[in-house]
């Protein structure tokens, strides 16, 4: 029977051989957590862009109808809120509080368009077409933006969740991100819209 004899020296070559490749290994999970982060921290960027100009329509929005608004104080003043937590959610860039402001603007706005129907004057004012139109471009990107943010944080969150990135992860600070939600108006935070009260179940 042969055995084999290895030497002091050459198993301290292979022990560092085994190091400096799992060192390589962790480096290079590292640099892809960090690409991932980065991914992240831009998708968010741009959507922080979208609401900030939503935000500025909103405000015109209130301007150019405050004549009318002794005829519709309750949504007028539903629209005041709404600016008031898009404020305050801007300056905190909580990803869950911007997700709760745009709910609450969403609605208010869509309130407002639709009773604004009785009021031909204000529907023939340019203004108001404008910031109308506007405001629906910017709800058609930040729904597109949301969706390309939360196919990266999912991206993100479950490469930190998965061995061996969670090794490097936890040590390192890497955290679970939040995904980017808002409720559309007539639907229920699941995405499935309310039933009208009088409407039939049907399966």
């Amino acid at each position: 029977m042969t055995y084999f004899h290895i030497s002091h020296s050459m198993l301290i070559a292979l022990s560092s051989i085994v190091i400096i490749f799992l060192l390589c290994y962790a480096i290079l999970i590292y640099n892809h957590l960090i690409r991932l982060q980065n991914n992240v921290s831009k998708a968010w960027a741009n959507i922080r862009v979208t609401l900030k100009q939503r935000h500025n329509e909103l405000s015109k929005l209130i301007e150019a109808t405050k004549p009318y608004a002794h005829y519709e104080p309750d949504l007028f003043k539903a629209l005041v809120d709404a600016r008031t937590h898009i404020s305050k959610a801007q300056k905190s860039n909580s990803v869950t509080e911007n997700g709760n402001s745009e709910t609450i603007s969403r609605k208010a706005t869509k309130e407002f368009f639709l009773h604004a129907e009785n009021y031909p004057d204000l529907k023939a004012n340019t203004l108001y077409e404008n910031i109308q139109k506007r405001t629906s471009e910017l709800e058609i990107i930040i729904a597109d933006r949301r969706e390309f943010y939360n196919a990266t944080i999912n991206k993100y969150n479950i490469r930190i969740a998965s061995i061996p990135d969670l090794l490097i992860a936890i040590p390192f600070g890497f955290h679970k991100k939040p995904v980017f939600e808002f409720t559309l108006p007539g639907t229920s935070p699941g995405g499935k819209r309310f039933a009208h009260p009088n409407s039939d179940a049907r399966e």
